[in-house]
């Protein structure tokens, strides 16, 4: 499959070649001259390793940004633009530019990779929420659409939940490996100490080889946003075994949105902000707002956008 798409973008830097020079655009002829010298060398590294049987170099390290592409030729109905690009193409998404050449791949993270649906892995996100043990981490093999990158960790979405996935070492994931778009498939450990203390899976990797890109996703990840800029303080009032937990500054969020989580007895809880007052589900919690919560355990606020994607509000308190 790699040795047909690299047939195929040899066909089209060709191309685009030829029809650059015939309209004179030189500054971009001569980079796309020399991405062909570079492509027929990575088919004949190509040829190689699948003589070989050496598939696992052809990971994202091998691929990830392995070409200067500095410039790509549109032509549709005329060559109007021409885009200066290292491993992004301007501001136009990568399969939004590819269809405008007719082309019916991706460049993935500066390589050439085919479209895919990019179905769930062995291990689903949904079913995985429901297998978290805290004492132990679970092998699990993964494979999900990136939406967004985190503290350095990458959010894939599967169609089924959310999960967030770590670099090996001390790495951190970022737009030069992959992009929003990307259909990555991981092998890894689901942390289970995190996942249950959190409610939100994290996949952790140990090396890199644990890491595949799949190609460019057919469907859109779902938008998740930042977690609101809100500060709340706690009133801590241990000998009432009461605490309060006010709303001071920053935006307003749904009461929804808003919950204390507990862990207690190896067992977690959750209570919405709006059972624990007079809020109703949609109600801004504004500045000012504030909450009574009287049970014992391990306690925190948490804010949650889904039923898989929460975050903590650096609220926490133990009675």
């Amino acid at each position: 499959m790699a040795e047909e798409v690299e047939h195929d973008e040899i066909a089209t830097y060709g191309s685009l070649a030829k029809l650059a020079d015939k309209l004179g655009y030189h500054d971009a002829g001569d980079p796309l001259h020399e991405n062909l010298e570079e492509e027929a060398e990575f088919l004949d590294r190509l040829v190689e390793l699948a003589e070989d049987y050496d598939y696992d170099q052809l990971t994202w390290t091998t691929f990830g940004c392995r070409r200067n592409l500095r410039f790509l030729v549109l032509f549709v109905g005329q060559i109007d633009t021409i885009f200066s690009a290292g491993c992004n193409v301007a501001d136009m998404k990568r399969r939004d530019v590819l269809a405008s050449v007719g082309l019916a791949m991706s460049t993935s993270g500066c390589m050439g990779l085919l479209a895919t649906k990019c179905e769930p892995g062995e291990d689903e996100f949904a079913t995985l929420q429901d297998e978290i043990d805290p004492d132990r981490n679970i092998d699990v093999s993964v494979r999900g659409v990136v939406v967004k990158f985190i503290d350095g960790n990458m959010v894939l979405h599967d169609g089924t939940g959310l999960a967030e996935t770590t670099a090996p070492g001390w790495k951190e994931f970022n737009e030069d490996w992959f992009q929003r778009g990307d259909c990555v498939k991981i092998s890894g450990l689901l942390d289970g100490s995190y996942s249950f203390s959190t409610g939100r899976l994290r996949i952790s990797t140990s090396s890199e080889e644990e890491i595949e890109t799949v190609g460019d996703a057919k469907r859109e990840p779902p938008t998740i946003p930042d977690k609101p800029n809100a500060t709340f303080d706690l009133d801590y009032r241990p000998a009432e075994k009461v605490a309060v937990v006010s709303h001071t500054e920053g935006e307003s969020i749904p009461a929804r949105q808003l919950e204390v989580r507990r862990l207690h007895n190896e067992e977690i809880s959750t209570y919405p902000w709006y059972e624990l007052t007079e809020k109703a589900p949609d109600d801004e919690v504004s500045v000012g707002d504030s909450l009574e919560f009287e049970k014992t355990g391990d306690l925190s606020l948490m804010w949650r956008y889904n039923e898989y994607w929460t975050k903590d509000m650096d609220v926490r308190w133990s009675f």
